[in-house]
């Protein structure tokens, strides 16, 4: 327990931590991978959740074309939106946040783009919960490299150890590892 004393800023991953966007985002992408005439399974989705777009988007829409995959990328945020209904917070990794909030500073660190994030948050109205947000668009690699979480205890002015990660995936836990964070893997049900 005497490292609980240390930590000063908790970071949040958002998908499948706190609020479950699977659907949301799989169905965002299957529309925007329709307009390029790409099918998806919603296996190999799921496989690579938590890789920043640019890792997940050439494994489940199977192409290299950088232009394409930008394009996924553009359209799916376009299509988040008409999708954002389909997400829902899940109620026990809601109810550590609540815990947690009363004693520290929490922060979020996600894969997604600052609007889809921003989005999901609103929607699920947490979003005044959490002191900053950092995402891909504010990193050059996402998960499972450290830089978010790095950012993180940079934007705060703390050492990384004095921060503690809270993430569904094996791609947040391996970038807190990397990182040097103590950290936490929930489940997203």
């Amino acid at each position: 327990m005497n490292f609980l004393r240390m930590i000063k800023l908790i970071i949040f991953d958002l998908d499948d931590t706190l609020v479950d966007s699977f659907e949301t985002n799989f169905r965002a992408y299957e529309e925007a991978c329709r307009l390029e005439s790409i099918k998806i399974s919603r296996k190999k989705y799921r496989e690579i959740r938590g890789l920043a777009w640019q890792d997940s988007i050439p494994i489940f829409a199977k192409t290299k074309d950088s232009q394409t995959i930008y394009r996924i990328h553009e359209n799916k945020k376009r299509f988040f939106e008409q999708f954002i209904y389909l997400s829902k917070k899940i109620e026990n990794n809601i109810a550590l946040k609540d815990l947690l909030k009363e004693k520290y500073t929490l922060c979020i660190a996600t894969s997604a783009s600052k609007q889809n994030a921003l989005a999901i948050l609103s929607n699920a109205e947490i979003i005044n919960d959490f002191k900053f947000i950092v995402t891909a668009e504010d990193v050059s690699k996402g998960k499972p490299e450290p830089e978010l979480f790095l950012k993180c205890a940079n934007i705060e002015g703390i050492n990384p150890r004095e921060c503690f990660v809270i993430d569904d995936s094996d791609n947040g836990i391996e970038a807190a590892k990397k990182a040097k964070m103590p950290r936490f893997k929930v489940t997203s049900s």
